[in-house]
């Protein structure tokens, strides 16, 4: 019996992985200009960047988990798109027609509705977003490991059934392309505070 076309598609990553040498450093930097999302970063790249964050800001920088990153985009209501229906006006996909990355917030009708405590950008279209949770088994969040992580969004170069909210895609964490980014999540510095004096 063949294989289930998913792990013949994880195989495959592995075995080109293996093929390449690894580069130590994130990769070349197209469209890098001012508010443009950071792309060709690996997942142990943005870990790496979320820890040199939250030491120099002294606080709880990471990736967020995907559950996070669904909450983010379209909260309890369970639709499509941040917005509600899908509308080519709203996200940076393939039928816009750019082809590339753009300015964070260029598409400010892709925002969800504003809510108090959730106002934030392109959550569909212009670049797969790197989350903290493996695939395979979404609540393992630990930072170690090789297995294949979530990546949410969509990007410029997918149509829109790709970039709806539910969709989720998975890569392995040394991999990097112009598809990919990250966003970052600051969790509340009295959270650790609470849950360290609960357990004194």
């Amino acid at each position: 019996m063949p294989a289930h076309p998913k792990y013949a598609f994880l195989r495959l990553m592995r075995q080109n992985r293996e093929e390449r040498p690894r580069e130590e450093e994130p990769g070349r930097q197209l469209w890098s200009f001012a508010n443009y999302p950071v792309i060709n970063v690996s997942w142990y790249d943005t870990v790496a960047y979320c820890r040199w964050l939250s030491e120099k800001l002294q606080l709880p920088i990471r990736l967020p988990a995907e559950w996070e990153w669904q909450w983010a985009a379209v909260g309890s209501t369970q639709q499509d798109y941040p917005w509600g229906e899908w509308n080519e006006q709203r996200a940076n996909s393939r039928e816009a027609g750019i082809g590339r990355t753009v300015a964070v917030g260029l598409y400010p009708l892709g925002r969800r509705p504003p809510r108090e405590d959730v106002l934030v950008d392109d959550m569909a279209g212009n670049v797969w977003e790197w989350c903290l949770n493996e695939h395979e088994v979404p609540e393992n969040c630990q930072l170690s490991g090789s297995e294949a992580r979530v990546l949410r969004g969509g990007s410029y170069s997918f149509y829109p059934h790709f970039v709806r909210a539910s969709v989720r895609n998975y890569y392995l964490p040394d991999d990097r392309s112009y598809h990919r980014g990250f966003r970052v999540l600051c969790s509340s510095p009295i959270e650790p505070q609470i849950a360290d004096a609960a357990e004194r």
